[in-house]
């Protein structure tokens, strides 16, 4: 289980550095579109975030159980 939730961090970790390249290429280009689809993707930014922290601390909680 905890090699199957380092995967998912990882593959989210991936996600969120996709998401930030992708969203700084569309905020330096000019276009309205085009800063919409940024903000759009600096909102997936922050849930890939905070979907990783979410299971860092479930990860954390489940380590101190074990003990």
């Amino acid at each position: 289980m905890k090699s199957f939730t380092i995967v998912i961090v990882l593959v989210l970790m991936l996600a969120v550095l996709g998401a930030l390249g992708f969203g700084l290429w569309q905020m330096a280009h000019d276009g309205e579109d085009r800063r919409k689809k940024s903000n759009k993707m600096m909102q997936l930014r922050v849930y890939l975030q905070g979907a990783i922290l979410a299971l860092l601390a479930l990860m954390a909680a489940f380590t101190a159980m074990g003990d």
